[in-house]
């Protein structure tokens, strides 16, 4: 199956957005996990990661099989990396449960948006307020 995802750094602000398109797998989430790693390479800030689910096609199951994966396997660069603070986007019911499954397994509360603009100025307003935690501040 194949996968279409797209990976953008946000100019000048640690940003990522990870727009997921219609067609997705576990292992193609490997991929689009490393490619959030390889987009910050060099950077030590802790980046928010903005998961854009608006377009993803899935189903509850599938998406409790992939939280399920992702937190038993520890995948580098996935929601249990500390290189991020994710934020999802979506307005799909599994993104709901996305959203809780993942905040029980983080012990914290994942922030979701209907919207990717509304995730961005959330994001933005974080980093402005200092809200956002970066480790090498701490």
């Amino acid at each position: 199956m194949s996968f279409d995802y797209h990976v953008i750094r946000h100019e000048s602000l640690p940003i990522l957005i990870a727009a997921i398109g219609s067609q997705w797998g576990n292992h193609s989430m490997t991929n689009l996990f490393s490619d959030c790693l390889d987009a910050c390479q060099g950077d030590e800030r802790r980046f928010i990661r903005i998961n854009d689910f608006s377009q993803a096609q899935m189903s509850l199951t599938d998406i409790i099989m992939l939280v399920q994966m992702l937190s038993t396997n520890h995948v580098p660069g996935s929601y249990l990396d500390t290189h991020f603070d994710d934020v999802l986007v979506g307005t799909d019911a599994w993104v709901y449960v996305a959203r809780d499954r993942i905040s029980k397994h983080l012990g914290r509360h994942v922030a979701l948006f209907p919207t990717q603009d509304a995730a961005l100025r959330y994001a933005i307003n974080q980093l402005t307020r200092g809200a956002h935690t970066d480790p090498a501040r701490v």
